[in-house]
């Protein structure tokens, strides 16, 4: 598994959530959208059940953003992605 590109990501995340946090939201959003495709290739080399379960957290994600909930986007973001990666 290509460590750099977790790293890579994990630092990503980091900094989205602390933007969802402080209530910068059009960065925040514009970081998450650029960091998506290295975070499919991420979740592409896990286990099948990992990749299941981060599938899952990832449409909690989506329903927080359409329902425009940041702080538990940041939640589902920090506790349950970011930590699991």
């Amino acid at each position: 598994m290509n460590q750099e590109l977790i790293g890579q990501v994990k630092g990503m995340l980091s900094q989205i959530i602390d933007l969802l946090y402080q209530e910068n939201i059009t960065p925040a959003y514009t970081g998450l959208a650029a960091v998506l495709p290295q975070l499919e290739q991420v979740i592409a080399q896990l286990e099948p059940e990992t990749q299941q379960e981060l599938a899952e957290k990832l449409q909690e994600a989506l329903e927080a953003m359409e329902n425009g909930d940041n702080t538990l986007l940041a939640d589902i973001l920090q506790y349950e992605i970011l930590e699991q990666l």
